[in-house]
């Protein structure tokens, strides 16, 4: 285990981890807000619509911002989309929820698709078995 990877293990709320994991058990959908007017128009009488957006319920949120952030996630991004989730370290854990988090500013729906794959899942049940392995005896 890396200085990082006991470090994050250190900060970890164990309570909150069953708490996410669980709710993150439960879904098979994100819900979507459809296209819709916002009752304005433009200069030239164009009415404005919004684009659709997912709802997440707040813990999935929680669940990206568990293991904290990585400013340097983008180095290792292409690495960790071909690396198997029961292999990845705390590292590479928090990396990919950054990445997951923070593109989801980009494009609506990154985090519908994490979840409604499973991958989410899994990640946080790696997490659960990188800190049960580690739990101080």
């Amino acid at each position: 285990m890396t200085k990082t990877d006991r470090e994050i293990l250190e900060n970890l709320d164990m309570d909150k981890l069953a708490e996410v994991t669980s709710l993150v058990r439960t879904l098979k959908k994100i819900e979507w807000i459809s296209s819709r007017s916002t009752g304005e128009r433009t200069k030239d009488g164009t009415e404005i619509f919004t684009m659709p957006y997912p709802i997440y319920p707040d813990g999935v949120i929680d669940a990206l911002r568990l293991l904290g952030s990585d400013v340097n996630y983008l180095k290792y991004v292409d690495k960790l989309r071909s690396k198997d989730i029961s292999r990845m370290s705390l590292t590479d854990l928090r990396r990919l929820f950054t990445y997951y988090l923070r593109g989801e500013r980009f494009c609506d729906g990154l985090i519908v698709e994490f979840v409604e794959d499973g991958l989410m899942l899994k990640a946080l049940e790696r997490t659960q078995q990188i800190a049960e392995a580690n739990k101080p005896r």
